[in-house]
């Protein structure tokens, strides 16, 4: 990481500094909760930079992330990332849902969690339902069950967020989100876990103590690096493993 003359002059030489871990997990097409994007949709949406602009420089950068993450974390056996940012507008959720799709053509069944039970956007980003999701999971008496049921995923899926929750760190926090992710991982091959801003809710940090590993996301000319810097240090001191931060130029 290259620092500039300013606190928001936050910069990289290759766009990725790996460092550590990552997490597998996929999803059931036609589930009542974890849904599976229709192909069109994801061909169509703009977001998607490997479906809308197969050649552009965007789409190169997310294969290569994904080849960096791949060779250093993936082969390795990490299965579960937390997508993590400091502020608001650092495109976390963007890039989560891109690095999702890029990992799903490597022959990975990919899960993608919507764990943003504040601010939810995977949902208008692929397409699907919102009106149950992870938080039903975490509140139902049925929602570790269901996960059990998940089978024949196809490469890429999503479970949204769902109906907004009174508590959302508490639920983040809870062991059943533990074990969700236990449950997720037994059935597919990546799990990455998109989160809401770190430094406005606790929500983030709560995720991140139970995956793998963690991937942040700073944005050019935006991220402040004492945000950055005082995130990374409280993920580490957590004891989860950093497996590299991404220049946001988008």
């Amino acid at each position: 990481m290259n620092y500039g003359e300013n606190d928001h002059d936050v910069d990289f030489d290759d766009g990725v500094e790996p460092t550590r871990a990552l997490v597998p997990l996929g999803p059931s097409p036609g589930h009542a909760l974890v849904k599976t994007p229709p192909r069109d949709v994801v061909r169509q949406s703009k977001t998607i930079a490997g479906q809308s602009q197969p050649l552009s420089k965007q789409s190169d950068a997310f294969w290569r992330i994904r080849n960096e993450i791949s060779a250093r974390h993936i082969e390795m056996g990490v299965q579960s990332f937390a997508i993590l940012s400091a502020e608001r507008d650092e495109g976390r959720s963007y890039v989560a849902a891109n690095l999702a799709y890029a990992i799903s053509q490597q022959n990975q069944k990919v899960l993608l969690i919507d764990a943003d039970l504040r601010n939810p956007c995977q949902h208008e980003i692929f397409d699907v339902p919102n009106e149950h999701g992870l938080s039903l999971l975490l509140t139902s008496r049925r929602g570790l069950n269901l996960m059990r049921d998940l089978r024949n995923a196809e490469p890429l899926s999503v479970l949204s967020a769902g109906s907004p929750e009174f508590n959302p760190a508490a639920m983040l926090g809870s062991s059943r989100f533990r074990r969700l992710l236990d449950r997720a991982e037994e059935i597919f091959d990546i799990v990455l876990i998109d989160t809401p801003p770190a430094e406005a809710f606790a929500d983030a940090e709560a995720v991140a103590r139970y995956a793998d590993a963690a991937i942040f996301v700073m944005r050019k000319g935006h991220s402040t690096i004492a945000g950055a810097s005082a995130l990374i240090r409280r993920i580490r001191d957590q004891g989860t493993e950093i497996a590299g931060a991404i220049l946001n130029t988008h």
